[in-house]
């Protein structure tokens, strides 16, 4: 299975169990596979975060790159793509990494640290992550939804106090759309927004909007039957509705497993 973000959009997808993972833009991953005893996923461009949570001890738990390899004992991590170079963090627990390449030359990352590889290289030693990076990358992963949600989208957007789709929003769908057809889930629709207006209006405006998304992913050949929809307003923030990014955040969809 291939996602794939572009410009300005970002998900967030649960993979299994506990682990799930945020696909930030432009970015493009291949998950090989995705078992009870194993999780593989390919990191093919652009950055990707996730909270990875073992099932049990058989399980294996591996996240490559071209130039990167590891295997996940359960950890917070973040994978940072700049030109061909990746850069590794590792906010807990324990990860070994190596290139591919070079299969013998292995380094090992603790609680904070940050590897950096270039196609050919072995892994750099691991270095303390800067403070900036620790809260940059936490922030991240401690927004990922986790629970029974398939995905997370930021970037369905509508004309301000209203329930028309802006333009850029169609992409974003379609690409949904696709995820959906690829395997029958039943699925909520639940529309969140910022704390500008009334409390009631936010609440209203969720759910009608939730309709909307509901109603274009019906006309794509989504079953009616195996959508629904709800609307939570400003009831549960991601982040400080008091700031421009924060408000932004909240304002967001997610399209939660139900069956």
């Amino acid at each position: 299975m291939i996602l794939r973000t572009g410009k300005g959009s970002k998900i967030d997808i649960r993979l299994q169990g506990r682990t799930a993972a945020r696909l930030d833009e432009n970015t493009e991953i291949s998950v090989s596979c995705l078992t009870v005893k194993n999780l593989e996923v390919f990191l093919l461009s652009g950055k990707f975060y996730g909270h990875f949570k073992k099932l049990s001890k058989i399980q294996d738990i591996g996240i490559s790159s071209p130039v990167s390899s590891c295997v996940v004992r359960g950890t917070d991590l973040g994978f940072e793509f700049s030109g061909k170079k990746i850069s590794i963090y590792a906010l807990s627990g324990r990860v070994e990494i190596k290139n591919p390449e070079l299969p013998e030359k292995k380094v090992s990352l603790g609680n904070c640290t940050v590897t950096v590889i270039a196609p050919g290289d072995e892994p750099s030693q691991p270095d303390n992550m800067t403070r900036h990076d620790i809260e940059r990358i936490r922030e991240i992963i401690n927004s990922i939804n986790i629970n029974k949600v398939l995905f997370v989208s930021y970037n369905i957007n509508f004309a301000a106090l209203s329930t028309k789709l802006t333009d850029d929003s169609f992409q974003e769908l379609d690409k949904i759309t696709e995820l959906l057809k690829k395997k029958a889930y039943k699925i909520c629709i639940a529309g969140h927004s910022d704390k500008l207006g009334s409390e009631v209006n936010n609440l209203e405006l969720s759910e009608k909007r939730a309709h909307v998304i509901r109603d274009y992913l019906v006309s794509r050949g989504i079953p009616a039957a195996s959508l629904s929809v709800r609307g939570f307003g400003e009831t549960r923030p991601l982040a400080d509705n008091s700031t421009v990014s924060g408000r932004k955040k909240n304002r967001r969809v997610e399209f939660l497993i139900i069956d």
